[in-house]
């Protein structure tokens, strides 16, 4: 009887203790750009936490174990427009929720990534070394 009771506890327990760490959502979605294009790279962050991802080369993302509640979602890439938006998990149902497509539009303007060109060998800078990357292609080409 005594042996029935503890396992019973135990039991108790562990479903008690499942049940609580089932309390975040997993967040999906893809990230193309205005030409339906997937936008592989992205940063997918929820604002004012830790949690964010990537995007993979088709787009998708997938962040853990997002409270429910209401939050802010930003969305950037280099040579695109960064993007926030609310959503409410809240309400919601189950343990994932997919938020579909979002897409993401060149930013305006020219931009501009500075920094020093090294020798790989000695370390030195390189004098009048110069890389430009055009944004809207990610493509390099020499000045």
């Amino acid at each position: 009887m005594i042996r029935s009771v503890r396992w019973s506890v135990v039991l108790l327990a562990l479903s008690v203790s499942a049940a609580g760490a089932q309390t975040g959502v997993a967040l999906s979605g893809i990230v193309m750009d205005a030409s339906q294009t997937p936008v592989f790279g992205a940063t997918v962050t929820i604002v004012g936490t830790a949690l964010s991802a990537r995007t993979e080369p088709d787009g998708f993302f997938r962040i853990s174990d997002v409270n429910r509640a209401p939050h802010a979602l930003s969305v950037s890439h280099l040579g695109f427009a960064t993007r926030v938006f609310r959503f409410d998990l809240s309400e919601a149902r189950g343990s994932a929720t997919d938020i579909g497509v979002i897409e993401l539009l060149p930013a305006v303007g020219d931009v501009r990534i500075t920094g020093v060109v090294t020798d790989s060998a000695s370390g030195e800078p390189i004098p009048a070394a110069m890389i430009v990357i055009d944004s809207l292609t990610r493509e390099t080409r020499p000045i």
